[in-house]
């Protein structure tokens, strides 16, 4: 799963991300900051239903300029077999 948005305007630092995957329990490397426009969202495979809708809730409070894309099992080609 894999989810990219904008984070530009909110003037954010990966410091904060790493802030909120502590908070809802996913592991600070499936939050990445790219430059200071895009935000590369990627929970382990056997990430909780909640700990990723913590996650989008966290980051919608935060007010974030979002543009979300899903991306299904093509990340894990092995497993679509």
């Amino acid at each position: 799963m894999l989810f990219v948005g904008c984070a530009a305007n909110a003037g954010l630092t990966q410091s904060q991300f790493d802030v909120i995957a502590d908070k809802c329990g996913l592991p600070r490397s499936s939050m990445t900051l790219h430059g200071k426009d895009e935000l590369q969202l990627q929970p382990p495979r056997d990430a909780k239903y909640e700990a990723v809708e913590c996650t989008l809730t966290e980051l919608k409070a935060i007010k974030l300029p979002l543009n979300l894309g899903f991306v299904g099992y093509e990340t894990y080609p092995e497993e679509a077999k």
